[in-house]
């Protein structure tokens, strides 16, 4: 019994703890940047006319409406701590959305870009934002 108690307690005390770890993360700009496309987190040295301020926010969610189900780079993942599946849009799928909805402008770059979390979030969600500009 008392080593059942103590293999309970080692269980316990172990489970819970966080382990070191790194992780790189890439939001690459090549695949628009190489088609003329210019994303700059900032607006210095360049010669630019305005067309919009721009946000898109993507917020994780337990269900996927119709309308995304069968879109790309929405990822479906497990919380292990919640015990429950979630979706989440992936970098890639937030940029080509702002590329794409600065294009519609007829944007050919944005300046000014920035990715935030949105806080108070139940799921990791995030505002992709900047200014839709034309380039000179």
């Amino acid at each position: 019994m008392k080593k059942y108690l103590l293999l309970m307690i080692v269980a316990l005390t172990t489970s819970c703890r966080t382990y070191y770890s790194e992780q790189t993360r890439v939001l690459d700009f090549r695949k628009y940047t190489e088609n003329g496309f210019v994303i700059n987190p900032t607006s210095s040295g360049m010669d630019f006319e305005p067309i919009s301020m721009i946000s898109v926010s993507f917020y994780s969610g337990e269900k996927v409406k119709g309308l995304f189900k069968n879109e790309t780079g929405i990822i479906n993942a497990y919380d292990k701590s919640a015990q429950m599946k979630f979706y989440y849009a992936t970098p890639d799928r937030m940029l080509e959305k702002i590329v794409s909805e600065c294009k519609k402008m007829g944007a050919n770059g944005i300046i000014n870009f920035n990715m935030n979390p949105i806080p108070d979030a139940k799921y990791q969600s995030w505002e992709v934002s900047g200014v839709a500009v034309k380039l000179k």
